[in-house]
Parts: C-alpha cells; structure tokens; sequence
C-alpha cells in the first residue's frame, strides 16, 4: 500500500542521513539532488514516495523549481511524481 511505503521511504532516507550524513534532496523541490526515479508503476511504490514529498514540503516556503509559479506546500503526491518518476517499460510490461 501506499502508506506502507509512505513509511520504508521514510526509514530507507533516514537510514541514509545516518550513514551519510547529508538528508535527501530532489531536484524539484530542493534545486538539486535526485532528478529522476525509475521504477515499474507499482501504484504503491509512487503514490508513498509521493507521499513522502508532500511531508518535506510541508513546512517550505518556496516554490518548485521547475515550475516556478507553484507553491512546494500545494503540490499533491501525484504533482510531485510527475517531476522524477520515470515508469521503466519492460518492467511494467512485464507485470
């Protein structure tokens, strides 16, 4: 489900942070850091990364950085998806 990916993402990041010490950035949101994510249209998998983008930007002020006339704190799960979420064919296909 969503909400159970919602929660690794959330897990897989900060285990990240520990080990790294830098937290995760996407280049939407941040101006730099993870331009695209390939994946295979698990509806899950998408909707809780988005989920997770939603939660960074909860508290900023700004505006997305590819398209500057929207506000980070107003784009839904799906508004930020549609800027890094690549769907990989053979996978999708494939299921």
């Amino acid at each position: 489900s969503a909400d159970a990916h919602l929660i690794l993402f959330r897990q897989i990041f900060e285990f990240a942070q520990y080990d790294t010490g830098l937290s995760v950035k996407f280049c939407h949101i941040h101006g730099c850091g993870i331009e695209a994510v390939i994946a295979d249209g698990h509806k899950g998998q998408g909707l809780g990364l988005g989920k997770y983008c939603v939660e960074l930007c909860q508290d900023m002020e700004g505006f997305c950085s590819t398209e500057h006339q929207c506000q980070l704190q107003e784009l839904d799960p799906y508004d930020h998806l549609r800027h890094f979420y690549r769907l990989c064919t053979v996978h999708f296909l494939r299921n």
